[in-house]
């Protein structure tokens, strides 16, 4: 045995105490290769495990439905038959992670979420010093359909990081009412325990601490806001808590909802109310007697309501009581009872981003509106007030309504009348116990006006959707992208719940975002945005199934399953429910209704090859599986991003093509010039260099209308609110104003035949994109897709043929390399190729010769290694590269 000396010490430091130590080389280098040898044998990867149980057979999932992660004494296991509960496995016996949180739901208690309706797990990153997996559930729900007690803010999202030796570190964030609990870290439930081979060992739990985490706002200047004795006052000048003060009473009332939104107001703060949620309740009885009375208050608006919304109210719904608010235009209403329901509305409608004093007053005789103190509107109204005995509430309906102008008004199915609150901010409310006169009102407004500064820049996130920042890289991430403060703090998700893909060499993106319900969009450097919609089933009532109309991604859900340089993979699940939570077409023996699991394959040159796969009781394939949808954020419209008078739409097979527009009243009907010619290709006339694209074997299609053919007032095109970003239940609202994120639609295009299909499934694959091509460019991309060259003179290995699901030819190798032929012709031209090789053992990256000429690796050769879902390894590799004759390729 070697022994080494180590005195280098004592000559540095000849000051200090002399160690000599005598350690075993051969003991270090051991555990070096240990160390290493634990390191190499720690991985994760997608997998579809079968354990031979009754409900397996029935499991409408892809074969990414579970995670397995290795190490050198056994698996973690992530899988549906637990929903998800890790278990460690090992030659010794197996143990379940400890269920901190407690679930119960629609199935057994091995499996709560009997179909994982609610439940998911993803990959965030793979390597050999530590696997990280985040787990998603909403731990409980009762059964049924729409299954009941779901709760979008109790969500619990679960982190494990596993290390090589064994070690896990196990975080734990149950959803909160308030944001502010929910994004504090030290809410976080911790628990760390080692994996070992005879068990789960070394357990620690650290308890949450529930503490919340509120900053102070500094608002405007304080100002006089109010002219004479008021009865009732709230001036928001807080600035921090949950509460506010009544100046009058001294009493103070809780602000509602998410969130405290403090802002800088017209004197001091003021708050900001979500559209949803957000409410000031003042009991009854803590008000004064009224009669004649006054309510004024200063507004600022961000986006018009979906039906009537009040400043401020205490009434019973058209029966009694006093109401003053904002309608779907914008008009201001004050309705009161007074021997009948009176309402007067103006002819006024207000701004979006400004602050308006408003006051309403009733004498007696009649009611009165003024606007930055001028009268817009009056009412005789004289008989004796019928007051209501509910509370006073400031900002949101205590009724529920259905959104102004929906599509198919006759279907209930469609619409469920909902509350909700104001979309803006409110200051300087108060109420008098007199009618204020007209002067009084004037002057009040001369003397809280703050200047044109503060009324025409209110404190108000702007509403652009987001795309992320940008590397200029070819690269996907998890993130979390945030849009506008008020929408963003609604839900629970945790920084792993978006996916935004980004290229070098084109300058847009594919982003999964929850405001879009995860519907994947593309987007394009003047941030016009743009799908190919989802798969949609009907129901004989009337109320459509589809990822739409899961407002709040409680189901919808996104995962990367591949991120090498030459590709990224995206998985997109969600199920088709109806905007009351009813899931389509739900067979009662087995539990499982329609479902969908679309992938996307994304190559560098920016072009995605979607799978989509469709499950259903019914025929999956008489379902809908494309609409030509454009996405608008506030301000936005049809016209803004796509030439709606000009070639808006261009549909072309390999021969022929045609350009439809919207320049006449309706659109030209495009079903007669598809019926016996093939359709191939589609291209959206964007107002940008880089237009949507759609390729696929279509059968026809049609120009898109409407349920009832009815257009947005301030557009040629029919367009929508009701999604994206809309949380309320309705699967169509027409748009009145350009005041919301919006949507329209520019066709259906209908498929000639399904690629794959089975007992209950079916499967279609498209390519998709934005891109500078033209037409002609278009045609050689579609033709190296639907007629690939085929590949010949396989040496080293079997090939598996042209793969159009993925965009890829699969290989298997039997030898140590892999030669080929691709005969590229004029029309099976070569665009881009790509190459899936299976069973490549080496772990190390490829050699590519083109036509015997080496390609170095970078932009013309991108590759990487992945773990397939049997757990070798597999090489993909990506080339660009346009050729019309045969070229050899050789692989080593």
């Amino acid at each position: 045995m070697c022994i080494c000396q180590i005195t280098d010490f004592h000559t540095k430091h000849p000051d200090m105490k002399i160690f000599t130590y005598r350690i075993p080389i051969i003991l270090i280098l051991l555990l070096m290769v240990m160390q290493v040898s634990a390191q190499e044998n720690l991985r994760a990867y997608y997998t579809k495990i079968y354990k031979g149980q009754s409900w397996e057979k029935e499991s409408r999932t892809t074969e990414h439905a579970d995670i397995i992660v290795e190490l050198e004494t056994g698996k973690l296991v992530f899988w549906r038959g637990t929903s998800y509960l890790p278990i460690w496995e090992t030659e010794n016996g197996s143990w379940s992670v400890d269920e901190i949180i407690k679930r119960k739901g629609d199935g057994p208690e091995t499996r709560p979420d009997d179909h994982n309706t609610y439940s998911s797990v993803r990959i965030i990153e793979s390597g050999t010093d530590k696997v990280w997996i985040n787990w998603r559930y909403l731990p409980t729900f009762s059964p049924g359909n729409p299954k009941r007690n779901v709760n979008h803010l109790n969500f619990v999202e679960e982190d494990f990081i596993i290390q090589p030796d064994g070690s896990v570190e196990r975080t734990i964030r149950q959803g909160t009412p308030k944001i502010e609990d929910w994004v504090n870290n030290k809410n976080t439930t911790k628990q760390t325990f080692t994996l070992k081979p005879r068990g789960i060992l070394n357990q620690v739990v650290t308890p949450a601490q529930t503490l919340s985490n509120q900053t102070e706002l500094h608002g405007n200047p304080v100002l006089e806001t109010a002219k004479g004795s008021a009865s009732l006052s709230l001036k928001f000048d807080e600035g921090t808590g949950d509460k506010v003060l009544e100046s009058v009473t001294t009493n103070h009332y809780l602000v509602e909802g998410c969130k405290s939104y403090w802002k800088k107001g017209i004197s001091g703060a003021a708050l900001a109310f979500d559209g949803y949620e957000s409410q000031i309740r003042i009991p009854a009885t803590a008000l004064p007697p009224l009669n004649h009375f006054t309510i004024q208050t200063w507004v600022s608006l961000g986006a018009y309501p979906y039906n009537w919304a009040p400043i401020i109210h205490q009434s019973d719904w058209r029966a009694k009581g006093f109401y003053l608010g904002v309608d779907a235009t914008g008009r201001i209403g004050f309705k009161l009872q007074s021997g009948t329901w009176n309402e007067l509305t103006t002819l006024y409608e207000l701004p979006l981003r400004q602050w308006v004093h408003i006051t309403a007053t009733y004498d007696g005789h009649s009611m009165k509106i003024f606007v930055n103190g001028k009268e817009k509107g009056s009412l005789k109204a004289t008989e004796l007030p019928e007051f209501s005995t509910s509370d006073l509430i400031i900002g949101r309906n205590t009724h529920k309504l259905i959104p102004f102008n929906p599509v198919r008004i006759y279907c209930h199915e469609c619409h469920t009348p909902a509350l909700y609150s104001l979309d803006g901010l409110i200051d300087e409310v108060a109420l008098y116990n007199r009618a204020l006169t007209g002067a009084e009102i004037e002057e009040s407004f001369r003397i809280s006006f703050p200047g044109f500064q503060i009324v025409n820049n209110p404190d108000m996130d702007y509403r652009k959707l987001p795309n992320g920042p940008g590397s200029g890289k070819f690269e996907a991430n998890y993130t979390h992208l945030r849009y506008y403060e008020t929408w963003d703090n609604l839900s629970r998700f945790g920084k792993h719940c978006v996916i935004v893909v980004e290229f070098d060499e084109n300058p847009t993106r594919f982003i999964f975002w929850r405001g879009m319900s995860f519907i994947p969009q593309i987007t394009n450097p003047e941030n016009q945005w743009y799908n190919n919609q989802f798969n949609e089933s009907w129901d004989p009532g009337g109320s459509w199934g589809e990822p739409m109309s899961d407002k709040k991604s409680n189901i919808s859900h996104v995962r990367l399953i591949e991120n090498t340089p030459a590709r990224k993979v995206i998985h997109w699940r969600y199920a088709q429910i109806q905007i009351n939570g009813t899931q389509q077409n739900l067979d009662k023996k087995t539990g499982w209704s329609d479902w969908s699991d679309w992938y996307y394959y994304i190559y560098p040159d920016g072009v995605a090859c979607k799978r989509m796969v469709h499950w259903s009781s019914d025929d999956p394939e008489s379902h809908e599986w494309q609409e030509s949808i454009g996405v608008m954020e506030p301000g936005q419209t049809p016209e803004s991003i796509s030439d709606v008078y000009n070639r808006t739409v261009t549909l072309a097979n390999f021969e022929t093509s045609k350009s439809y527009d919207w320049s006449e009243e309706s659109p030209e009907v495009l079903e007669a010039d598809w019926e016996t010619n093939p359709l191939q290709i589609q291209q959206i006339n964007y107002k940008s260099e880089f237009k949507p694209f759609t390729i696929a074997n279509f059968s026809g299609g049609e120009l898109y209308g409407d349920a009832d053919g009815r257009r947005a007032p301030y557009s040629r095109m029919v367009v929508y609110t009701h999604w994206p970003i809309g949380q309320l239940p309705s699967d169509g609202i027409r748009a009145i104003k350009a005041d919301r994120t919006s949507s329209n639609g520019y066709t259906h295009l209908m498929f000639k035949d399904s690629d794959k299909k089975g007992r209950n499934w079916a499967q279609r694959n498209m390519l998709e994109g934005m891109n500078d091509m033209s037409i002609d460019e278009l045609r050689v991309l579609a033709a190296s897709w639907l007629h690939p060259a085929e590949l010949t003179g396989l040496r080293g290995g079997e090939s598996y043929g042209y793969d159009q699901s993925q965009r890829a030819y699969v290989i298997k190798t039997l030898e140590e390399g892999v030669s080929f032929t691709l005969m590229g012709s004029k029309d099976h031209p070569i665009e881009n190729p790509s190459f899936v090789v299976k069973n490549w053992k080496k772990g190390k990256l490829a050699d590519l010769k083109i036509n015997g000429k080496s390609i170095p690796s970078g932009k013309n050769l991108r590759q990487g290694i992945i773990i397939d879902t049997d757990g070798t390894e597999t090489l993909v590799v990506y080339t660009p590269l346009s050729a019309a004759s045969p070229t050899e390729f050789q692989l080593n």
